[in-house]
């Protein structure tokens, strides 16, 4: 993991203070954001449509307000960027 994602190693150093962070551990196969291929496993999510989150509570009031949009946006921490449709 470390080869694909370095920046994650500072999680595994005690000594390093953390800000929360969502950390992508999983892409469902066949997904609309696996079928997207730019965002992956390794990657932390820094916004959801243009609102920034850190923690599970700001994701899930940040989908919640995608159902209007009809959309989810998502940008990462390395400045990847997908837009998924919300059924």
């Amino acid at each position: 993991l470390a080869q694909y994602a370095p920046k994650l190693m500072d999680f595994a150093d005690p000594t390093k203070p953390i800000e929360p962070a969502l950390l992508i551990t999983h892409v469902l196969l066949n997904s609309p954001a696996s079928k997207l291929r730019t965002i992956g496993v390794g990657g932390i999510i820094a916004e959801v449509n243009g609102q920034k989150v850190r923690t599970l509570d700001d994701l899930r009031a940040a989908i919640l307000m995608s159902v209007q949009s009809k959309y989810l946006a998502i940008k990462t921490t390395d400045n990847q960027f997908a837009v998924i449709p919300v059924d």
